[in-house]
């Protein structure tokens, strides 16, 4: 269940790119379980945040406060803009976005 202020923050992002909540919310959750202040801290990667940007594949965010929930979602969105979309940049997440109701 995600927090009622993460969401209230991250929501109106996501709906003024397209990113419908079927998608960007199980993405939120698989990721750091709604903790904004999730981090994973390995000799390759060094994933901040809501939607763990990893700072060490994409060092372009490092500058972000990756910690707030709505510079982390605001991130995501361009990287998935950049990178062709979410379905282009994504594709493990197919599966799981379908068992959300997604397809």
């Amino acid at each position: 269940m995600i927090d009622l202020g993460i969401y209230n923050q991250v929501a109106p992002l996501m709906e003024a790119a397209g990113i419908p909540e079927y998608i960007w919310a199980p993405i939120m959750e698989l990721e750091s379980s709604g903790n904004p202040f999730a981090l994973a801290d390995t000799p390759k990667e060094y994933s901040i945040g809501l939607f763990q940007i990893n700072t060490k594949a994409h060092p372009e965010y490092a500058g972000y406060n990756l910690n707030d929930p709505r510079e982390n979602a605001l991130a995501i969105i361009d990287l998935w803009e950049r990178r062709g979309g979410i379905e282009r940049k994504c594709p493990g997440y197919n599966r799981f976005m379908g068992a959300a109701g997604g397809d």
